[in-house]
């Protein structure tokens, strides 16, 4: 990617075993070739679309429908990476994706406190009206 050879990364550093680094190396690859030719999909969609495939490349998680690029959300509702997806996120990255689906792994309780306001009194101030943990709520209303 980016011009580097695989070996020249630091994903070289990860693994003792060449086989099983090319085979990682390989299951990137592939995850990028199949984001540039369908675009950036749920995993929800990918299991619609062909349940086999989708299990069969889902890392150690319970399902695939939790193999998404997770976040936390901070006190004032700012989004940070929490640790799953990395791969995904990165090749969204590089890729210019400008839009891509996430889990919503925790929320601050501040932030949750604002959530719940917001849907409860069902409006959302300017400085939130965009925000994505709030699209829900805007949708329902």
């Amino acid at each position: 990617m980016d011009g580097k050879e695989w070996d020249d990364t630091i994903l070289a550093e990860e693994y003792d075993d060449e086989k099983r680094f090319e085979r990682k190396c390989a299951k990137i690859e592939h995850l990028h070739d199949q984001i540039m030719t369908e675009g950036f999909r749920a995993q929800r969609e990918l299991l619609a679309k062909d349940p086999e495939v989708t299990w069969s490349s889902a890392n150690a998680t319970i399902s695939p429908i939790t193999n998404e690029i997770t976040v936390d959300i901070g006190r004032d509702g700012e989004l940070l990476w929490n640790m799953l997806g990395k791969h995904r996120l990165s090749i969204a990255k590089v890729t210019d994706v400008e839009v891509v689906p996430v889990l919503v792994f925790s929320r601050h309780r501040r932030w949750q406190d604002i959530r719940d306001r917001y849907e409860t009194e069902r409006t959302i101030p300017k400085q939130y009206s965009d925000h994505p943990d709030l699209r829900d709520i805007l949708e329902s209303k």
